[in-house]
Formats: C-alpha cells, structure tokens, sequence
C-alpha cells in the first residue's frame, strides 16, 4: 500500500538535556508526515500534546526531553 513512500527512521537531532526544546532531522520532510517518538511512545503532532513542525528540518517539543529521554522520528523525506 505505502511502499512508494520514503520514510526515514532516525534519531532526532539536538541537544537533549532537560532544556532544548528546539530538534532537527537530517533531510527535509514533507509537511504533515512527521511523526515524533518519545520513549518510544508516539506524540500527538501539536503543541498543546507534545510538538510542532516549524518547517524544512526543525520541530519543537511542548517540554524539553531529559537527558535520559529518547527521542526518535519517522517521517517522508521530500524526493
């Protein structure tokens, strides 16, 4: 069913230590497909629940991750 769509797996980009709230991923995304993984658990894509994109690379999390947190993506990189 999806299997002409690119999606990328990867750890997000940034500092995690309590205090950055601001994360990047390696390619551009197509607006829409990010999806967010904190612990594993998916996060509702906007601000009130857990993030929001900002466009091209970026998104920014509702509450800075800890340093013990892991926070991974998945999303459909633009071709």
């Amino acid at each position: 069913m999806f299997t002409d769509l690119k999606f990328t797996p990867e750890t997000a980009q940034g500092v995690i230590n309590g205090a950055n709230t601001v994360f990047t991923v390696a390619q551009p995304y197509v607006a829409g497909t990010l999806q967010v993984f904190l612990n594993g658990l998916l996060l509702a894509p906007d601000l009130d629940d857990g993030w929001q994109e900002l466009g091209g690379v970026s998104f920014q999390m509702k509450e800075a991750p800890e340093a013990t947190d892991v926070l991974r993506v998945m999303y459909r990189r633009i071709l």
